[in-house]
């Protein structure tokens, strides 16, 4: 036999039913959003590896203690630094990356010119990808950069013929603007 003490266990259990599915409902459509991928993420992982390309390539030679990023900034050799950049950012054990990074790079430095203390900056590599403009076609555009010693009395140095003769040492800034289409 069943008395109301039963019965009313019966329907506080079928409430509770009820009520736990209801919250689990609740619980799951509110948070499955869909939201695109976190391009932070993305952002920090193609900043690191241009740092780490960056560093790489400035690490000095042990023979004549010069950095290949210093050669190539020195002697303006744009050809051999988009190769071995190229090289640093889209190989993964030896295959070519499907979806390679592009890169611009710039140099800023002081002009000892006439204008005396004058920031000037010059492209020194442009994707070919990249028009004639500045303007970024792509979403996420990460910047890194590096400094650069350029010695002024090196030899095949083209920077006495961009500034001044009373150029002295002087530190510059290689700044490598990459992206991803």
């Amino acid at each position: 036999m069943v008395n109301e003490s039963g019965q009313l266990y019966t329907i506080e259990g079928i409430a509770a039913a009820f009520l736990m599915i209801l919250t689990t409902y609740l619980v799951l459509s509110a948070t499955t959003t869909l939201t695109p991928a976190d391009t932070h993420v993305i952002d920090m992982q193609i900043e690191q590896l241009g740092n780490d390309a960056l560093a790489i390539m400035d690490t000095p030679d042990p023979v004549n203690q010069n950095s290949a990023l210093e050669e190539y900034v020195r002697n303006w050799d744009n050809v051999t630094f988009r190769e071995e950049l190229s090289e640093y950012l889209n190989r993964v054990d030896g295959i070519d990356n499907p979806r390679p990074l592009d890169f611009n790079a710039y140099v800023y430095y002081r002009d000892n010119g006439p204008g005396d203390g004058v920031i000037l900056k010059e492209t020194f590599n442009k994707s070919p990808r990249m028009a004639d403009t500045d303007i970024f076609v792509a979403a996420h555009p990460v910047t890194v950069t590096r400094w650069v010693f350029v010695d002024s009395g090196a030899s095949n140095n083209i920077w006495t013929n961009l500034t001044n003769p009373r150029q002295a040492d002087q530190v510059m800034l290689l700044e490598v603007t990459l992206w991803r289409d």
